[in-house]
């Protein structure tokens, strides 16, 4: 008698991986809370100190950058203890796994998933677990408030949207609460659009292909999302007609024509795709075969039907994805003609890992003959999983506690500096000699050759110096 896959016990290997996945996202966002103000945070925080939340939004909009979204927060963090940035990253990382859990727990209820809230967990923690190992750079992506506000907030924000409106057209929610969540649809997007150039392009994209996706849907969810790409729309405008965009713009070369712009974009987006392959590869490997694995056990659809279409299915997501991909990247094409910086990578590997994990469990629930399939996992296929386990996600584990080490040395160095320096301002003093970073958050964020007259370690404490109006902040033995 066979067991009803509903009701059969979760296979042990499956919590091991669970367990991983969760440990590496609870430790990045521990990590985090462990940040403090780095590089260009110190000039954001020190305007934001001498002058209101509005004034200091309005003042970088029209000197430095458009981001208004990411100013804002900017000028917000800055009127709190200096903990409100590891508080605010922490929370950040893990309002990102969960807002991967919600996302993924609605596609799961969609596809009629057997124990959709336990396998959604376990494939969040995974996907999660899989983008930090592919991140080039994780000091600032996740742990410098800077790179996290301009290139994860908002994805974190779109998340949630999208999985809101597949809980509205499941659950058919009461009239009241459909009319407000149309209500703060605009503000909404016209918050999570401002944190960057890169992620409103992202957005824009996201929205318009949903839309086409959408348009003769006769549901509720329907209403919000027309609405959102305008608002979306808006708010990438206001960032690229903003004066300080135009001045900081001009310290880059001149955006390439048209043909240009499309080659380079077209070259940007695969090597995008090869990233991932090169920054994580047994990850990515485990990953796909993973992914593949649950959509041969999970899919309980028409596998003759999807087994004609597979290829056609797969086709549409990598272009789907390949668009989605190359939109944050032409905006960097054109305002910077280069590649997107390591921290701007986040939401394009995110997607890269979502359409390649949709692929995989295409082609899984191709391979299913029966409608029923055993629980059990074949042997060689469960020790290439785990070994594959052990050399990608095994090793962003012991990465993850290796900066855990890192940034409680950051932080411990930041609080001793700064109190040094505010006892030489209270004695008058105008050059401070202070004991100096052993690990510098800064020196992470911005790498640059020692002889490099901007190397990150002279910008840090010449940001320390116009933080606190020294004249000049000297680390000892210099």
């Amino acid at each position: 008698m066979k067991t009803d896959a509903r009701h059969s016990p979760i296979p042990r290997w499956l919590w091991a991986l669970a367990f991983v996945g969760v440990a590496i996202v609870l430790i990045t966002a521990f990590n985090a809370t462990l940040s403090r103000l780095a590089a260009d945070d110190y000039a954001f925080a020190k305007y934001a100190k001498t002058h209101d939340v509005g004034t200091a939004v309005a003042h970088w909009y029209n000197t430095w950058t458009g981001s208004y979204s990411s100013m804002f927060m900017h000028a917000l963090l800055a009127q709190f203890p200096a903990e409100a940035i590891g508080v605010f990253l922490g929370a950040l990382v893990l309002l990102w796994w969960l807002g991967t859990w919600w996302l993924v727990y609605e596609i799961g209820i969609r596809l009629n998933w057997a124990r959709p809230r336990t396998m959604s967990f376990i494939v969040a923690a995974v996907l999660c677990a899989v983008v930090i190992d592919s991140l080039p750079n994780i000091y600032d992506t996740f742990y410098w408030i800077s790179g996290a506000l301009a290139h994860v907030a908002s994805l974190v924000g779109a998340l949630y949207f999208i999985a809101a409106l597949l809980y509205i057209a499941r659950r058919q929610p009461p009239h009241w609460l459909m009319a407000l969540f149309t209500a703060l649809t605009i503000p909404y997007m016209l918050f999570i659009g401002g944190f960057s150039s890169p992620s409103a392009a992202f957005l824009v994209t996201l929205l318009a292909i949903l839309n086409v996706f959408w348009w003769r849907k006769q549901w509720r969810a329907s209403l919000p999302l027309r609405i959102a790409l305008p608002a979306s729309l808006l708010a990438l405008y206001l960032i690229a007609a903003a004066p300080g965009t135009a001045i900081r713009q001009a310290a880059f070369p001149p955006s390439p024509p048209l043909p240009a712009l499309v080659i380079m974009t077209a070259a940007f987006t695969g090597f995008a795709h090869l990233e991932l392959l090169l920054l994580a590869p047994f990850s990515l490997v485990f990953w796909l075969l993973f992914m593949g694995w649950l959509g041969y056990q999970l899919h309980t659809g028409d596998t003759a039907s999807l087994r004609r279409h597979r290829w056609r299915l797969i086709g549409a997501l990598l272009l789907f994805g390949a668009v989605l991909i190359a939109a944050p990247i032409a905006s960097a094409a054109y305002a910077m003609s280069r590649y997107l910086p390591a921290r701007a990578n986040t939401t394009p590997l995110y997607t890269l890992a979502l359409i390649m994990a949709a692929c995989a469990y295409v082609a899984g629930a191709a391979l299913r003959i029966k409608r029923r399939s055993s629980e059990r996992v074949p042997r060689p296929l469960l020790a290439l999983l785990v070994a594959l386990m052990a050399l990608g996600l095994g090793q962003t584990l012991l990465n993850s506690l290796r900066q855990t080490t890192h940034m409680r040395t950051f932080n411990r160095e930041w609080y001793a500096i700064h109190a040094q320096l505010q006892a030489a301002v209270a004695r008058g003093e105008d050059e401070v000699t202070v004991t100096p970073f052993t690990f510098d958050l800064g020196n992470m964020i911005h790498g640059a050759p020692p002889q490099d007259p901007f190397h990150p370690q002279v910008r840090t404490y010449g940001n320390l110096a116009q933080y606190y109006d020294l004249t000049r902040v000297i680390p000892q033995g210099d």
